[in-house]
């Protein structure tokens, strides 16, 4: 079966996720538990968290010194010395050398592997908030579907005793067999009809299976909230909670930071490096030149020349520099495509909400009005049947877009909350 984990307990297990989520703005317990279980199985969701988490770790190793080298030296005897005499000077010599980047290379490195490690944690955080608008889609589109399923059973049914009232007059003589044949052919189309919402219905199961982490599923009772209050969205507010909220903005902002600090160490790579080194000689006893006996110190300072600079460190450089321009503008990119996609997110709520109100309000009733008279009208022989057939299709359509148009609007208002990274009690 398909796992429904926890209900409302559980949701406070991934705390800054589930807070920051919005799942419950209508308390809806079993959309609480489907987004907390997709935040603790996602394996996408995962893997963006572990490569932050990998990440991290680069962050300190990046801002310490290169490993010094140790080296083992041996000697032997040389045949003919610059004195004119042979000499035996077999020794072993021990050493150890530092490399010192020119000061500020270290420290540029180190602020961009930080900011890059910051980048991955915006990663994992936006996707988080595109993992939990994706389960609220899902899921309303499963009520969605749910509730056009229920309304169409409901049609099915008073066709069939429509269809019984028209067979019972026909049988009398009072009817046509044209009648009891439109109401079988208005069956026969809400039957077809039926079958691809238990089409679609199944395909929505799959969704929040692999959302969630599930391989198998079961029934999930989704439902649409009662009479909800769809409050107005401003668009000025939201682009402005956009700027700031939004972990994929911030993500781009920190590559803009990466590559600063990529171009101030390709412009510090002009400057040469510190080498500094110690060697220790173990020397054995010279009988011919005692002097040459005694074990020697020795200490070496040097430095990196940067000869090919015009080769290697301006071509470095100009690279970081471009890089530089191109996270800048990606930046800018972003930024106005996540205006964009929050702009058509807020104008699609807007349209559903108002669809949904128009239906709620007046179509419907209105709707449900019209075939109440036309059934009446029909049994005292003032109206076609055809007319009572036509009425029930329009109450059958009208309760169909009542119900999409609601769901819609949520789900625009999941992509909002995504968008903004809005955080809802």
């Amino acid at each position: 079966m398909f796992k429904i984990v926890g209900l409302i307990a559980i949701i406070g297990l991934v705390q800054t996720a589930a807070t920051a989520s919005g799942q419950n703005l209508y308390n809806d317990p079993v959309l609480g538990s489907l987004i907390t279980a997709a935040l603790e199985n996602n394996p996408g969701l995962k893997a963006a968290e572990k490569t932050a988490e990998a990440m991290d770790y680069q962050v300190t190793p990046t801002g310490i010194l290169p490993d010094p080298m140790f080296s083992v030296g041996l000697s032997g005897p040389i045949q003919d010395s610059w004195v004119g005499e042979p000499m035996a000077m077999p020794n072993v010599t021990l050493g150890i050398t530092q490399k010192i980047p020119f000061p500020g290379k270290l420290g540029s490195m180190k602020n961009a592997a930080r900011y890059m490690a910051e980048g991955s944690r915006r990663m994992a955080d936006n996707r988080r908030f595109y993992l939990i608008a994706d389960v609220k889609s899902a899921y309303y589109d499963l009520a969605y579907w749910q509730s056009a399923l229920k309304t169409v059973e409901e049609n099915i049914r008073y066709i069939d005793d429509l269809e019984q009232v028209v067979r019972e007059k026909y049988i009398v003589g009072k009817g046509l067999q044209t009648n009891v044949l439109n109401a079988q052919k208005t069956r026969t189309q809400l039957e077809d009809h039926k079958l691809m919402i238990e089409q679609m219905l199944e395909t929505t199961e799959q969704m929040l299976a692999r959302l969630t982490g599930e391989t198998v599923y079961a029934d999930i009772r989704a439902t649409l909230p009662e009479s909800p209050l769809l409050p107005k969205q401003d668009l000025s507010s939201l682009i402005m909670l956009m700027k700031g909220n939004n972990p994929g903005l911030k993500k781009a902002e920190t590559q803009v930071l990466t590559q600063q600090q990529m171009t101030k160490k390709a412009k510090l790579d002009f400057l040469p490096d510190l080498s500094v080194g110690a060697v220790y000689g173990i020397r054995h006893e010279n009988e011919m030149f005692p002097m040459f006996s005694a074990d020697m110190f020795t200490f070496k300072i040097g430095f990196s020349l940067p000869i090919w600079a015009g080769w290697k460190q301006k071509n470095r450089l100009s690279s970081a520099r471009a890089g530089l321009k191109a996270a800048e503008y990606e930046y800018n990119d972003t930024r106005d495509r996540l205006q964009f996609m929050l702009s058509k997110s807020a104008l699609a709520y807007e349209r559903n909400r108002s669809r949904y109100e128009l239906y709620s309000e007046s179509l419907v009733p209105q709707t449900e009005g019209v075939l109440e008279s036309a059934r009446a009208s029909y049994e005292v022989g003032a109206l076609e049947f055809l007319d009572v057939i036509m009425a029930q299709m329009d109450l059958f359509n009208a309760q169909l877009e009542k119900q999409r148009s609601l769901a819609d609007a949520l789900k625009a208002l999941a992509e909002i909350e995504m968008l903004t990274a809005k955080v809802e009690n």
